[in-house]
C-alpha cells in the first residue's frame, strides 16, 4: 500500500470510494432515502474543494488503485498548544463502533468518541 497527498484529479475517484464504502457500510443504519442522493457526481466537486484547501492523503494499493483516503483540518476544541497549529483527522459515524478482539490499532491512533474497544465472545 502507498499514501500520497491527493491531487484534485484524484476527487473522481475519492467521490468513488466514499459513495459506495457508504452505501455498502451503513446500509440499514442510515436512511436510504440520504444514501440514495449519494452520487459520485454531487460528491465530486466537494472533493476538490476539499483537496485544495486542507490536507487530504490517499491510500492505493500495488496496482495503484485507491483504496482509501484521509483527510484533516485545524484542530477544533480550542485546546491547541499556542506555538503550533495541531491538524486533527476525522470521520463521521452513524452508530456506535465497537472494535473486538485480533484487532491491531497503530501507533499514535486516536480513538474517537463513540468507539469502545471491546471483549467478543
Amino acid at each position: 500500500m502507498r499514501i500520497r497527498q491527493a491531487l484534485v484529479s484524484d476527487a473522481l475517484d475519492m467521490a468513488k470510494v466514499q459513495v459506495n464504502s457508504w452505501k455498502t457500510t451503513y446500509k440499514g443504519i442510515v436512511p436510504s432515502s440520504y444514501l440514495n442522493q449519494m452520487t459520485f457526481e454531487r460528491r465530486r466537486p466537494k472533493w476538490e474543494e476539499l483537496i485544495r484547501k486542507s490536507p487530504v492523503f490517499v491510500a492505493e494499493n500495488q496496482s495503484d488503485e485507491m483504496i482509501g483516503f484521509a483527510n484533516g483540518g485545524n484542530e477544533r476544541t480550542g485546546l491547541r498548544n499556542r506555538n503550533r497549529r495541531k491538524k486533527t483527522y476525522r470521520g463521521k459515524f452513524g452508530k456506535p463502533v465497537n472494535i473486538g478482539d485480533n484487532v491491531w490499532i497503530g501507533g499514535r491512533a486516536v480513538i474517537n468518541p463513540g468507539v469502545t474497544i471491546v471483549k467478543m465472545r
